[in-house]
């Protein structure tokens, strides 16, 4: 069936107790933020960084100071005394025909979701970095009524950086936390996971957490690690904006 577990991913997660597990959590959180707001204040001083991700070099030396260190904290407290190879091989899963077609349905349900979350966060004000998006509504008001390549150039800052972030957020959130939790029950990984997946994401938590439950699905069903980035990526670089774009083509 297409959705059903998948065998290799059941039969391969790590056997590890719930109270090691949550203490292991607990460091990779205060020592993997104490270093990333360390390394982030370094970057903004050093670099002289008024304005965060006005251009690719900045925005990708701010994002290497925020992800790399809780990206390396995790990996050591949580695959340290592992087999490197044993790692590899279950990142190294196979895209089936199974996963293609998951891929496609977990993109359209975030595609959904996205424009209905945020026509709601526009028509209702609930979120408050739409500021952020200004730059959107003036150009829809210029009286651009469609994606140009000027709209796509400026939503795309850098596909290594969306792709970085897509692996680094997925080894962690998904490879790490959902595998880990999983041994303990279907619903615990998914709340927990999502839920810090969300967490890290501010105010966007209930955009970041419905996505979070999505891309663990998807895992659990496909046992397919890099169709996770893959979906992480696309929906990171173009289906939240065009979300974005849809959404506020509509309301204003």
């Amino acid at each position: 069936m297409l959705l059903s577990p998948h065998a290799a991913f059941l039969e391969a997660l790590p056997k590890i107790g719930l109270k090691s597990i949550l203490k292991r959590l607990l460091v990779v959180f205060i020592i993997g933020i104490f270093l990333s707001l360390i390394s982030v204040i370094i970057i903004t001083v050093g670099f002289k960084i008024e304005e965060p991700k006005q251009s690719n070099l900045e925005y990708l030396l701010l994002f290497s100071a925020q992800h790399i260190p809780l990206f390396l904290t995790t990996l050591f407290l949580f695959y340290k005394g592992i087999p490197k190879k044993n790692v590899l091989s279950q990142l190294r899963s196979k895209i089936t025909n199974k996963s293609v077609w998951l891929i496609g349905l977990a993109l359209l349900i975030n595609l959904i979701l996205g424009i209905l979350l945020i026509l709601y966060s526009f028509t209702y004000g609930v979120r408050t970095d739409i500021a952020s998006y200004q730059w959107l509504t003036q150009y829809i008001n210029a009286g651009e009524s469609k994606i140009t390549l000027e709209y796509l150039m400026k939503i795309s800052t850098s596909l290594f950086i969306f792709i970085s972030i897509a692996f680094i957020e997925e080894f962690i959130f998904r490879f790490t936390l959902y595998r880990f939790f999983r041994s303990k029950g279907l619903l615990l990984a998914l709340l927990i996971s999502s839920g810090v997946f969300a967490f890290f994401h501010g105010n966007a938590f209930l955009d970041a957490f419905i996505f979070g439950v999505v891309i663990a699905l998807y895992y659990e069903y496909t046992n397919n690690f890099f169709g996770a980035v893959i979906i992480h990526t696309l929906t990171n670089q173009f289906i939240v904006f065009y979300s974005y774009y849809l959404a506020a083509l509509y309301l204003l």
